[in-house]
């Protein structure tokens, strides 16, 4: 008798081990997941700070000032925009607490859509692709959140230029 309770609370414990096992395993791929979506959301900023730099190092002193300008410009917005990605990744808390949330505001999106397409260019003009963005109205007060826009149209077209051919 001694023996089969000591083999049932056996049995139990390995079904028990067994099962955190399995539990740890999805952690895992979780964790490699959301790894992996972090290092992709680094990388599109990062990409779009260094083409500019190396446009500047490879004209070097045959850059006019406005080339320069141009291209500074576009480093600081992609730095900006690394920043928030590095302020999201520490507001990790909220993400788990379930209070992420739209934050919406009132603003001009034709001028959002100018200025995020503008920030590809030099990836663009890297690969010799022409970037084109066209409105039928000059500007149009819309309500949107930024935040949440700038990513999706970032991925989608981070992996539109990404696709493309050279």
């Amino acid at each position: 008798r001694k023996l089969e309770t000591i083999n049932r609370e056996l049995v139990s414990q390995k079904r028990e081990l067994e099962s955190a096992n399995l539990k740890l395993a999805e952690m895992d791929r979780f964790k490699t997941r959301f790894v992996q979506n972090i290092a992709h959301e680094f990388r599109t900023p990062l990409t779009l700070i260094i083409d500019p730099l190396e446009s500047i190092l490879n004209h070097g002193s045959e850059g006019s000032p406005d080339f320069v300008a141009k291209n500074l410009s576009f480093v600081r917005k992609n730095a900006h925009k690394l920043l928030n990605l590095v302020n999201q990744f520490l507001d990790m808390s909220k993400f788990e607490a379930g209070k992420i949330r739209l934050e919406v505001s009132r603003s001009d999106i034709v001028e959002f859509l100018r200025s995020f397409l503008a920030r590809f260019e030099p990836a663009a003009e890297r690969k010799r692709i022409s970037l084109r963005f066209s409105s039928s109205v000059e500007s149009l007060d819309s309500y949107f959140d930024p935040d949440k826009l700038d990513k999706i149209f970032t991925n989608l077209l981070s992996n539109s230029l990404k696709a493309s051919k050279s």
